[in-house]
């Protein structure tokens, strides 16, 4: 009876009680996914693949991760890589790829500067423009791969109904707590909202980790062109393809990623750049967050509820269902050896993720690759500058 006499009491433990439902969701979600009998990829006559990649710099693995795209176990496939310019040092990469492999059609195609919206977009444009076969896969250069990765992801698309397939992916840190706490979070926490939402409302987007479809379909949603204007030119294209009655799925394989070393400024640019381009792609979705946070629900009850057993009880499962849920995701389907390790800096990582969910309604502003965008309220780039600093 006191929590009714204390609306501030009562609204912290309807929060945690509404957190504690959705990692319950998130585990089964989870446990759903890794149960699924998986695909045969067997298939001694799989479609020719085009393999389109945007190249903007090198890191330190970028070499190992195309070479792995090189050695994949597929009859017949193409690697074509867009860059601005020549000069991009990525291209002396593409060549001792060419070098090693002479019999594989492997291209380096310079797309300029982009004149308007997206630069992705307008390196895709023009990549796929020298593109020899309908199905195509995009994947960020950034991406590591196994031997059977192109077989899996076609086979699937090759699912009768199936006009998409994307993948979920773990993401190792680089140097430094904060890198450590984003890979934490985007492994064991975003992985498990990308679960939910396809349990519980379809796959209706695509992830950049793995895009696979088929050309054709992509034209009749409006082609390349019709994502240019967007920043979050991966959700776009897998929303534009169920707009045309195409189904997107979500592959069984999981894709790995490494985050460059960087500072904590740039960790919180691209952590904010992620929340505002989902905020203006996703609405709704994304001011239901609130109910998804709950190590600060449950630690705002244990704070101002503390005498009182009901609400101690439901803060205490609360957090025991986040460790379960951010342990099922990131153990059991994505497999990150950096969750098996540091997986309870977690709750500390929900903090800082929660700062950032409520400074990402504050305005449109996000930087990119160098670039200070502005972005209106679909989520369009209006405005693109150059990085002073």
């Amino acid at each position: 009876m006191e929590l009714l006499n204390d609306p501030v009491s009562l609204v912290a433990v309807v929060l945690t009680a509404c957190a504690s439902l959705y990692y319950l969701v998130v585990t089964s979600c989870a446990w759903r996914f890794r149960h699924r009998l998986p695909y045969d990829a067997s298939s001694t006559s799989p479609p020719p693949l085009s393999v389109l990649k945007p190249l903007h710099g090198i890191d330190p693995s970028l070499e190992a991760n195309l070479l792995a795209h090189a050695l994949q176990d597929y009859p017949n496939f193409e690697l074509l890589f867009g860059v601005e310019s020549l000069d991009d040092p990525a291209t002396e990469v593409v060549d001792r790829l060419r070098s090693k492999f002479p019999d594989l059609r492997i291209e380096t195609i310079v797309c300029g500067p982009a004149l308007t919206g997206n630069p992705k977009i307008w390196q895709l444009e023009k990549i796929a423009q020298q593109a020899h076969h309908d199905v195509f896969l995009i994947n960020d250069a950034d991406i590591a791969v196994e031997p059977n990765y192109f077989r899996e992801i076609i086979s699937e698309l090759e699912t009768p109904n199936v006009g998409g397939v994307t993948c979920l992916y773990r993401t190792r840190p680089g140097d430094g707590l904060v890198s450590l706490l984003e890979a934490l979070w985007i492994s064991a926490e975003f992985q498990g909202l990308v679960l939910a939402a396809s349990c519980i409302q379809g796959v209706n987007f695509a992830l950049g980790a793995t895009i696979a479809f088929r050309n054709s379909d992509l034209r009749e949603a409006g082609g390349f062109e019709m994502l240019r204007p967007f920043l979050a030119d991966d959700y776009q294209l897998g929303n534009h393809l169920t707009k045309v009655g195409r189904q997107v799925v979500l592959s069984r394989r999981v894709v790995e990623t490494v985050l460059p070393t960087i500072n904590w400024r740039e960790v919180l640019q691209h952590w904010l750049r992620w929340s505002r381009t989902v905020r203006l792609s996703r609405p709704r979705g994304y001011a239901g967050l609130i109910f998804t946070y709950g190590t600060i629900w449950s630690l705002l009850t244990l704070i101002i509820c503390g005498e009182q057993a009901v609400p101690v009880i439901a803060a205490s499962c609360c957090l025991a269902l986040r460790g379960v849920a951010a342990w099922s995701v990131g153990h059991y389907v994505i497999q990150s050896e950096t969750v098996r390790h540091y997986g309870y800096l977690i709750f500390i990582a929900d903090f800082l993720a929660f700062s950032l969910w409520c400074v990402s309604f504050f305005g449109n502003h996000v930087v990119w690759a160098g670039r200070h965008l502005s972005l209106d309220h679909l989520g369009r780039i209006r405005q693109t500058t150059s990085n002073s600093d």
